[in-house]
C-alpha cells in the first residue's frame, strides 16, 4: 500500500512524521545484514520482478487518496525465504512505480514509499525471526502457524498504518476514522493474499523459479478479485451521489444541502467519539437524509411562499420516503432508520412517528441538528439567513425539545474551534 493524495492541512506535522519513517527506513536497510550465496541472486531478482508487476496496477482506495497492490504476496515470500534484509530491499526496490522513475511523484513521497514498505518488510520479518522462524528452512507445520501468521499480520499493520496516518493528516481526520474507513475493506484480501504467499514459497524451495513463475495466474486472479471489491465500493458511492443529485434536481434551494449536512454531521460525529465505522455509515445516511423528496411534487418543493397544511403533509412524508428507499441499498439498510427518524423531535412532537427521547437512534438526532443549522444559515426565499452566533441561540433554545443537548453542543464546539473564538449571540 503506498500514499498519494492532496497537499497537507497539517504541513509541520506531516513533514516530521516522513522524516521519522525516511530515517527509519533508510537506518534499516542500511543496518540489517542481507545473508545469502551468489546463487540466490536469480530468485531474488525473480521476486523483485514480481512485485515490480504487482505494484504496476495499483488499485485506489475508498477514500483519502491512498493505494493499495498484491504486491505483499512476493515481499512475504521473500521474507520467509530469504529474512528480513532482504524482504526489506525487495519491497523498497519492487515496489518503485513509474511515475517514480520518471519524476512524476515528489521526492519525498517517493523516499516515504521506499522507507515505510521496507520498514513494513523489514519488522515483519524480525517478527518471524523471534518467533522461531528460520529464514529459507519453510516448514509447514503447526508450530509454524505462529510466526507465520505474526509476519503477515506485522507487515499488514505496520504498512497500512503508516499510510493512513499520512491520509489522515492530509484530510484532518482521526487516524481510527481513517484506519476504520479503508482497512476494512482491505483486510480480506491480505488474509487471502498470506496463504498464496506462503505457498508461493514453499514452490520455490522446491521447485526454484519455475515454481515462482507458476505463480503469476494466481497472482492476476488475486488483483482481480481486489479491483472488483475495491470497484464495486466505487460503484455504491456513485450510487449514492447520483441519487443526491436527483434531489437537488428536483429542489433548487437546497442544492449542496447535502453536502453541508453531511461536514457537520462528521464534524458532530469526531466531537461526540464515534466509532469509524459508525461514523462512515451516518455519513452515507446524511448525504441521503432528504432522497425521500423525490416522491415530493416539485411545485411543492420549489414554492418560493410558506406550504398549506395539506402541502406540508407532504412534505412531512419525505423521511418515510427515504427511510424505504435506503433500506433497499444492501451496505445501508441498517440506517433507514436514521434518515426515517432524521425529524423527530425530543419531546415527541416530531415526525413521521412521533418517537422521543433515546427511541430517535443517535444517528438521525445529529443529522437533525446539523440540517437545522445548515437550513438556518442558508438563503432561503420565505425567510433572512440567520448568522452563525443566531443559529446557536436558536438551537440552544430548542435543545431539550426539539434537538438534543449533547448534540447541539457538540456543534457548537466544532463551530468554535474553526472560528478560533466563542459563537455566543
Amino acid at each position: 500500500m503506498s500514499q498519494a493524495g492532496p497537499g497537507p492541512r497539517n504541513r509541520l506535522s506531516l513533514n516530521l512524521y516522513v522524516a521519522l519513517v525516511v530515517l527509519g527506513g533508510a537506518a534499516f536497510l542500511i543496518s540489517t545484514p542481507v545473508p545469502m550465496e551468489l546463487r540466490d541472486w536469480p530468485g531474488i531478482a525473480v521476486f523483485i520482478l514480481l512485485t515490480v508487476g504487482a505494484e504496476a496496477s495499483p488499485i485506489m482506495l475508498p477514500r483519502g487518496g491512498g493505494t493499495v497492490s498484491v504486491s505483499f504476496w512476493p515481499i512475504y515470500a521473500a521474507i520467509l525465504l530469504w529474512g528480513p534484509g532482504v524482504g526489506a530491499w525487495v519491497a523498497a526496490v519492487g515496489t518503485i512505480r513509474g511515475p517514480e522513475l520518471r519524476g512524476r511523484v515528489s521526492v519525498e513521497k517517493v523516499l516515504f514509499n521506499r522507507s515505510q514498505l521496507a520498514l513494513s518488510a523489514g519488522l515483519s520479518g524480525l517478527v518471524y525471526v523471534a518467533l522461531g522462524g528460520v529464514p529459507g528452512d519453510l516448514v509447514l507445520s503447526l508450530p509454524m502457524i505462529l510466526p507465520l501468521a505474526a509476519c503477515g499480520l506485522t507487515y499488514f499493520l505496520v504498512n497500512l498504518t503508516a499510510v493512513t496516518l499520512v491520509m489522515a493528516i492530509v484530510q484532518g481526520v482521526s487516524l481510527r476514522d481513517m484506519w476504520l474507513t479503508n482497512v476494512r475493506w482491505v483486510i480480506p484480501q491480505y488474509a487471502m493474499l498470506t496463504p498464496l504467499a506462503i505457498f508461493l514459497a514453499y514452490m520455490y524451495k522446491t521447485t526454484y523459479i519455475i515454481g515462482a513463475v507458476m505463480f503469476l495466474a494466481p497472482f492476476f486472479a488475486a488483483r482481480y478479485s481486489m479491483k472488483l471489491y475495491m470497484d464495486m465500493r466505487q460503484d455504491y458511492l456513485s450510487t449514492i451521489s447520483a441519487l443526491i443529485q436527483a434531489v437537488e434536481a428536483k429542489d433548487p434551494y437546497t442544492r449542496g444541502h447535502s453536502e453541508a449536512v453531511r461536514r457537520y454531521t462528521m464534524a458532530i460525529a469526531r466531537q461526540l467519539g464515534l466509532a469509524g465505522d459508525v461514523a462512515e455509515r451516518l455519513e452515507y445516511a446524511s448525504l441521503l437524509h432528504d432522497i425521500g423528496k423525490i416522491g415530493v411534487a416539485e411545485t411543492i418543493l420549489r414554492k418560493p411562499g410558506r406550504l398549506t397544511d395539506d402541502e406540508y403533509l407532504e412534505i412531512k412524508a419525505h423521511p418515510a420516503i427515504g427511510a424505504n428507499i435506503v433500506q433497499k441499498l444492501r451496505l445501508l439498510g441498517q440506517e433507514a432508520g436514521t434518515v426515517r427518524s432524521h425529524h423527530e423531535w425530543l419531546n415527541g412532537r416530531g415526525y413521521p412517528d412521533g418517537i422521543s427521547g433515546d427511541a430517535i437512534p443517535i444517528g438521525a438526532r445529529i443529522i437533525g441538528v446539523a440540517d437545522a443549522y445548515d437550513a438556518m444559515t442558508s438563503d432561503r426565499p420565505y425567510r433572512r439567513t440567520m448568522s452563525t452566533a443566531e443559529a446557536i441561540a436558536e438551537l440552544r433554545r430548542c435543545a431539550g425539545s426539539q434537538f438534543d443537548p449533547q448534540v447541539v453542543e457538540a456543534l457548537v464546539a466544532t463551530l468554535e474551534e474553526q472560528q478560533g473564538a466563542p459563537t455566543n449571540a
